[in-house]
């Protein structure tokens, strides 16, 4: 992922996903709409696990989420995904994109600064 493309204050997880499920400080990371050519090194271990879901969304067609997480985050997962597959072609909700911050284990601040880049009134 392009990460010269996001604004101050998104980050330091955006783009280095893999490298925090590595160390431990993160549990669960979402990829929307493409596979990570390093996938298969944090499967192989059997320490995380991948649940892939394809939505369908009217103007795109096809939409793939891919959630790696580690294992004993079942719970995570199940929660990440009934915030997003409801409302998938519903457009922005402020509050949605919040609750995904938080279980991807985004700060506050950075969830607030991603709400502002993605917000339509913003």
């Amino acid at each position: 992922m392009e990460t010269g493309q996001l604004p101050s204050g998104i980050g330091p997880q955006e783009g280095r996903e893999f490298d925090l499920l590595a160390g431990g400080k993160k549990d669960i990371a979402l990829f929307s709409d493409y596979r990570p050519a390093d996938l298969d090194r944090f499967l192989l271990d059997h320490t995380f696990f991948l649940t892939t879901v394809t939505f369908h969304l009217k103007n795109r067609g096809a939409y793939h989420v891919y959630v790696v997480a580690r294992r004993g985050h079942e719970t995570s997962v199940d929660a990440l995904l009934a915030m997003i597959d409801p409302d998938i072609n519903a457009g922005f909700d402020e509050g949605r994109e919040r609750r995904i911050g938080e279980i991807l284990g985004y700060s506050n601040d950075e969830i607030g600064a991603w709400l502002s880049w993605n917000s339509p009134r913003g």
